[in-house]
């Protein structure tokens, strides 16, 4: 109904102005005028019968997405300043415990330092054990090797002393000692 009467006094301005235009001659309306106010008229009425719902719910389906978008965007909006002051809490603890952390890791690594020295240490001690027995089992038989060489020599040198340097005389002499020794052990 509003709009009808914003029709009417925008189309009886338009025929005062007209009249107006053309009242300094006549008082008459031209008929050119009268036709166009009775054209748009019918297409004011025409639009408000037939476009006025289609309007007014295009208009009102747009507020209701719009409210729509403000509760989602309110909501996106209230997440996002929890995940800011949740990240600016971790931040400051972070900052917080920075030195303290920074010490721990400066203590565990001084630890380590200190642990690895004495693993080194214990690994040389075991290393140079085990070279010393090795070098004693080494000496013994050396020393086992060059007996039994010195033994072979003083054997081959006896064999080759007593096969051309004793006589018949040496031989029985040497059989006689070893019959007697042979007759004080046995009993």
């Amino acid at each position: 109904m509003r709009l009808m009467t914003t029709l009417l006094l925008i189309f009886a301005s338009y025929v005062a102005v007209a009249a107006d235009a053309h009242g300094a001659h006549s008082n008459e309306i031209p008929g050119m005028v009268k036709w166009q106010v009775i054209n748009l008229a019918i297409l004011g009425a025409l639009l408000y019968k037939y476009a006025r719902q289609p309007i007014a719910d295009f208009f009102q389906q747009r507020q209701v997405d719009y409210i729509k978008q403000a509760e989602k965007s309110k909501v996106l909006f209230q997440e996002a300043e929890k995940e800011y002051a949740d990240v600016k809490s971790r931040l400051e603890n972070l900052n917080a415990t920075a030195s303290g952390s920074i010490e721990k890791a400066k203590k565990e690594a001084e630890d380590f330092r200190k642990q690895i020295v004495a693993d080194a240490l214990v690994a040389a001690t075991r290393i140079r054990d085990e070279a010393q027995v090795t070098a004693r089992i080494e000496g013994q038989k050396t020393t086992q090797k060059a007996k039994h060489e010195f033994v072979a020599q003083a054997l081959a040198t006896a064999r080759q002393v007593l096969t051309t340097d004793i006589g018949g005389q040496d031989h029985q002499k040497l059989q006689s000692d070893f019959n007697q020794n042979i007759e004080a052990v046995s009993p």
